[in-house]
């Protein structure tokens, strides 16, 4: 297996990887990544869609509490190409809004386009409404069913300075990979950010204090 080092690929001196992590319809691994991430001290960057925020707030409490960055992830995760702008505008609109009354933070000015979908019309429309798309050039491939085992190789292989690593709260191999991957990259001497400085735009407004504490929650997505 490669060893990676800090501006592995591109000659960089930052050492910087964001790892983002996108939500889906249910509670997946949620837990399990953010006792991860708590237990290393490494913030994330989560893609929330409206619907896995109003059904599991005490999770998007907990990842605000945290230091982990919010990023709008539309409402019920659609494919933007096949939308109307209304539509997006609405879907990014209604998630906003969501996520504002349950978390206190705001997802502006980053949006993670469901499935990567995105075009300069899209980009267009999502502009307007104050959002940029946010992508990624490290896909460890856990949504193809890779094993946890070549999640992190695929990571190992393809890190790099100012890496943006894709991951899923649905996936049992992103959940077990993350751990060993946080702990290799360190060693290599990378450094872990959210994806305001990976991409070197902060969020558009402070992050307030989040309202409330995370309540537990039976639900199981």
């Amino acid at each position: 297996m490669p060893t990676p080092r800090p501006g592995w690929r591109t000659g960089g001196s930052r050492g910087i990887i964001a790892l983002t992590i996108d939500t889906d319809g249910v509670v997946g691994y949620t837990r399990e990544m953010l006792d991860t991430l708590e237990a290393y001290g490494v913030p994330a960057s989560f893609g929330v869609t409206g619907k896995w925020a109003e059904a599991h707030p005490d999770l998007l409490q907990r990842l605000v509490a945290d230091g982990d960055q919010v990023m709008n992830h539309s409402w019920d995760h659609p494919d933007f190409r096949y939308i109307t702008k209304e539509e997006r505008l609405s879907q990014l609109q209604r998630t906003e809004d969501m996520i504002q009354a349950v978390a206190g933070v705001s997802t502006k000015p980053y949006f993670r386009p469901p499935g990567g979908w995105i075009n300069a019309e899209i980009r267009a429309d999502i502009a307007e409404a104050g959002y940029i798309g946010v992508l990624w050039n490290i896909d460890p491939q856990g949504w193809r069913g890779k094993s946890a085992e070549e999640i992190e190789a695929n990571v190992f292989v393809n890190a790099r300075d100012g890496g943006i690593a894709l991951f899923h709260v649905s996936v049992s191999g992103d959940s077990a990979a993350l751990g060993p991957i946080i702990e290799t990259l360190w060693a290599a001497g990378f450094r872990f950010v959210t994806i305001g400085e990976a991409i070197g735009v902060p969020p558009t407004t402070p992050t307030p204090t989040p309202i409330g504490s995370p309540t537990a929650t039976t639900s199981t997505g």
